[in-house]
């Protein structure tokens, strides 16, 4: 799975008949998306989308704010392998990555002789946003553009020459790159080290 379909991507480039090259971009689009994002992802999933995180080890540390690895955390569905429901406003708040439990959650009783703890939870969309999908087309689209035009610099003719610039390409200063930062803004994750 990944952030759009190659039929979104059809539809979007209106092409046809390449879908191995556009699931390819697809591909890379999202792994850009969730590197802009500063977000981890694995060989086979991406990172906005939803999956389950087993066992995630943390120092156990009573109440106080746990940093959880993936964002974001829809359920906490185990604490070190003991099922349970905690429902976030409840038993927990969550800010991003940062888990702080309620007081009325005993943890205590999950603390370990080591004094680890251990978190199995749901975390990503269910559903990617339409801002996600949006920014993964835009960029499958500058993508398609750039390899379409690979090794393209200018173009001349006798007398006359033309400079080729392309609008659809984003990279630093550009446009579309400027749309893309401002649609993924909400999804990027800033780690503060200390």
């Amino acid at each position: 799975m990944a952030y759009v379909s190659t039929a979104e991507a059809n539809t979007y480039l209106e092409t046809s008949g390449e879908d191995t090259l556009i699931w390819y971009l697809i591909s890379h689009a999202c792994h850009l998306v969730d590197r802009f994002c500063n977000l981890q992802n694995t060989d086979t999933l991406f990172a906005l989308e939803a999956w389950t995180i087993t066992a995630e080890r943390h120092d156990y540390n009573d109440t106080w704010p746990y940093y959880f690895r993936y964002t974001p955390v829809n359920s906490i569905t185990a604490i070190n392998g003991s099922a349970g429901t905690f429902t976030e406003l409840t038993h927990y708040i969550a800010r991003g990555r940062e888990i702080t439990f309620d007081t009325a959650v005993n943890l205590s009783a999950y603390n370990t002789t080591f004094w680890i703890i251990t978190f199995t939870y749901t975390k990503g969309f269910g559903t990617i946003p339409a801002d996600v999908k949006q920014a993964t087309l835009m960029i499958t689209a500058s993508l398609y553009a750039t390899r379409k035009l690979q090794g393209v610099n200018n173009y001349t003719q006798g007398d006359l020459s033309l400079w080729i610039t392309m609008e659809g390409v984003f990279g630093a200063d550009s446009k579309m790159y400027n749309e893309i930062r401002s649609l993924l803004s909400k999804y990027k994750v800033v780690n503060v080290l200390s």
